[in-house]
């Protein structure tokens, strides 16, 4: 827990410090239903103009999440492929080693999951 602590205390890119945003944090696949946080945030959007949206992970999903997004008119930046800029609605960011400073300045975690497995227990 100490360790979260201090990762929560790192600095984000200066484009999130002071901007206000929703988060997901996730791999990119068919179970986590990314495609409905999305399609909800362009409504979202509608009413909020300056909220963003990032989504933190990688996975199979990614091009069509992408594609998803641009297709609803959604400024879609991507981590291999853009420069960083506050021009976007909607951050594709990929993996990152600290999650924690990202959703500790975020206004909203969601978690759109469809299904999750159980966990595995050894007793």
């Amino acid at each position: 827990m100490e360790e979260i602590r201090e990762k929560i205390k790192e600095s984000v890119p200066p484009i999130f410090a002071n901007t206000e945003y929703i988060i997901n944090v996730d791999r990119l696949s068919l179970s986590k239903g990314q495609w409905h946080l999305i399609r909800i945030f362009k409504k979202i959007k509608e009413e909020f103009s300056q909220l963003g949206l990032l989504i933190l992970g990688d996975g199979e999903l990614k091009d069509y999440l992408v594609k998803f997004s641009q297709a609803l008119e959604l400024k879609t930046f991507v981590w291999d492929r853009d420069m960083l800029s506050e021009n976007f609605d909607i951050y594709f960011l990929g993996f990152q080693n600290n999650p924690f400073k990202f959703m500790a300045k975020s206004r909203l975690f969601v978690f759109p999951s469809l299904w999750e497995g159980f966990f595995k227990c050894i007793g």
